[in-house]
């Protein structure tokens, strides 16, 4: 479980420092000023014009949308058919910008388990506090203290814990992934699945 408490959110305010000093180690002051959604925008305009379009069409996903609304911002005129799902309000400080995203994916899964009824044995319940009592909390969590193990690779079970069932919530076409990843972690065999949809969130590395 993610500790809130206040050394808690002290680690993981040093483990986000050490990143960033990670990042600034590998790739230097200079290229990393120029690697900010402004920078990215900025990008997006030039590339427009070097295809000769009057206007672009975009479509973004997660942080994909903060980039598409400040596309909006800064070349209005430029802006074709959208279909971005552009925050409601900027800017908004990151915690709640996670209530929100939380939120929705807390939808999403929603809409996925009425699908999923006809499935027995799927480890999630129908009602609310079932989920937490008896479904996926329960699989996942003692994960986080222990190793999950695929064919010949160990891989740390963290990244599997939280990109994983998110990632399967962006669309439906992938929520099948969600569904035989916990059913292979109850059995227990195979959750090969779940490792898929956190490499493919994060990179197998």
């Amino acid at each position: 479980m993610v500790d809130y408490s206040p050394a808690g959110v002290a680690h993981i305010e040093q483990l986000y420092r050490q990143l960033a000093q990670q990042c600034v180690n590998r790739m230097a002051n200079e290229f990393l000023a120029n690697t900010g959604t402004s920078s990215v925008v900025r990008d997006m305009d030039i590339v427009r014009q070097a295809l000769g379009d009057e206007q672009i069409s975009y479509l973004g996903y997660s942080y994909g949308t903060e980039i598409g609304t400040a596309y909006l911002e800064a070349f209005p005129t430029a802006c074709g058919p959208w279909c971005s799902m552009a925050p409601s309000t900027r800017p908004k400080v990151p915690v709640q910008q996670n209530i929100e995203q939380m939120a929705g994916f807390q939808t999403a899964f929603k809409r996925l388990r009425r699908g999923l009824r006809p499935l027995a044995g799927l480890p999630v319940g129908h009602r609310p506090g079932a989920v937490r009592q008896t479904g996926i909390t329960r699989l996942v969590d003692p994960l986080v203290a222990s190793r999950a193990r695929r064919r010949t690779r160990a891989v740390s079970a963290m990244p599997t814990r939280r990109p994983a069932p998110s990632n399967a919530l962006y669309t439906r076409s992938i929520g099948k992934y969600l569904t035989s990843g916990l059913l292979g972690l109850q059995r227990p065999s195979d959750a090969g699945d779940l490792l898929m949809l956190a490499d493919d969130y994060n990179g197998p590395r």
